[in-house]
């Protein structure tokens, strides 16, 4: 019985480990691009943003902005192309870039997918930004200055650095 627990009792502490040590990590794609980790994301506006683990989606209404790190940083000079999935139940839609540590602006603005740009339902859009500074961040916001990002799910987002 002793033996048993024991043994239980290391397979639980190793699963834990192993689930600590890989949290926060991006995971590969098909296409060459890197999936990043949607429980990671950052923002100012915690209370509007929730992460479904076991969806693995995270839904924002009334954040102005949120963030996820890069797997790594990206220079000028370099292009990512950027993959996004998710569901529009609002009104708004969404702006992207790059930004560093300091959410200084280090790309292009990507704003197609604003108001009407953007129907309700289901998006599966792919768009590149160009860095024109060392970029840390991938940053989505509100579809215009002031505004917030309304009734979004995201459910998949992947980056290829080129």
């Amino acid at each position: 019985m002793k033996k048993t627990l024991l043994a239980g009792l290391f397979i639980m502490v190793s699963l834990f480990a192993f689930n600590s040590c890989n949290k926060g990590k991006s995971s590969a794609t098909t296409d060459g691009g890197v999936k990043l980790d949607l429980s990671t994301w950052e923002t100012v506006d915690e209370f509007a943003v929730k992460y479904d683990a076991k969806a693995d989606k995270l839904t924002i209404d009334g954040g102005e902005y949120f963030q996820i790190r890069l797997p790594q940083e990206v220079d000028d000079g370099n292009k990512i192309t950027v993959h996004v999935k998710g569901t529009n139940n609002g009104k708004s839609g969404f702006r992207s870039w790059t930004v560093d540590d300091n959410q200084t602006t280090n790309s292009n603005v990507v704003t197609d997918f604003t108001f009407e740009n953007l129907a309700s339902g289901d998006f599966d859009v792919t768009y590149v930004l160009e860095p024109y500074a060392p970029s840390t961040y991938f940053f989505i916001k509100g579809p215009q200055w002031g505004t917030m990002l309304e009734k979004l799910t995201f459910s998949y987002i992947s980056v290829k650095i080129e």
